[in-house]
């Protein structure tokens, strides 16, 4: 060509190899986490009277090659809630569980008001919030405690069940409305002598739903007690009125004896 320049002539069956990136390089120095179950306290099956606080003990081992500190959380994957919070420290932020080696995890509970069977899974999460594998542990990833919650000693009973209800004041018209008005009933069992302690609140969203009537006046909240001399079903009986920041968003809750809230929400039609 004029300018000094060239064309390379390339056959029609020629492989032309493009220059390839080299795979990324394992990162040498990541550890892996890894747990074994070695043992617990063997308090599963212990009977407890309601409310009663009780501790407990399981012994994991370290498998892995990553150090364990307070960045690691020991939490509650299902089951009955018994604790004040999901999840705690697996150490405290002094102390560290390095490979190969052992550590009790101790963690207090609280027995349920109501009588019954009880099953709580928890579990080990590091620090970015992955589930460790549990050797030996129930599902593999996961350790538990099982307690019976009993009616108590002496002439104490236990709330075997716990019910409650919203319905339509009659000759208030239909429901939903802002001029509606409702009969609340909550219903408490115990297998014998008792004295129980209940609460009963409303919710539309984050605010209360409207206000209660008994024989003392309007609130949005109202507590009190019942006294049993025997096993049996006693009702609370309130009227709801408004004036209702949702007429059409009403849910009704109830807790005895401190233990969960169970509620029931207003159907509208």
């Amino acid at each position: 060509m004029a300018d000094g320049s060239f064309l390379a002539a390339i056959p029609n069956d020629a492989v032309i190899q493009l220059p390839v990136e080299p795979p990324p390089t394992p990162d040498a120095t990541a550890c892996r986490d890894a747990a074994k179950y070695i043992s617990d306290d063997g308090i599963d099956g212990t009977s407890y009277a309601p409310n009663t606080a009780f501790t407990k003990t399981w012994t994991v081992k370290n498998t892995g090659t990553c150090t364990w500190d307070s960045s690691y959380l020991v939490f509650q994957i299902s089951g009955a809630f018994m604790t004040q919070q999901p999840g705690y420290w697996l150490v405290a932020p002094e102390n560290t569980v390095e490979p190969g080696q052992s550590v009790d995890i101790h963690v207090g509970m609280t027995s349920p008001p109501v009588k019954g069977n009880y099953t709580s899974y928890w579990g080990l999460k590091n620090g970015d919030g992955e589930i460790i594998p549990i050797e030996g542990g129930a599902d593999g990833n996961s350790f538990y405690v099982e307690i019976k919650v009993k009616s108590g000693s002496g002439d104490t009973g236990a709330v075997t069940a716990t019910a409650i209800d919203i319905v339509p004041e009659q000759g208030s018209g239909d429901a939903c409305q802002a001029a509606s008005t409702y009969l609340v009933h909550a219903y408490i069992t115990t297998d014998g002598p008792a004295t129980v302690s209940y609460e009963i609140g409303s919710t539309a969203g984050q605010i209360p739903a409207g206000y209660f009537e008994d024989g003392n006046g309007q609130d949005i909240y109202v507590t009190g007690e019942l006294v049993f001399d025997k096993a049996d079903t006693k009702q609370v009986n309130l009227r709801f009125v408004g004036p209702y920041p949702h007429p059409d968003d009403i849910t009704i809750d109830l807790r005895v004896n401190g233990g969960e809230w169970i509620n029931t929400k207003l159907y509208c039609p």
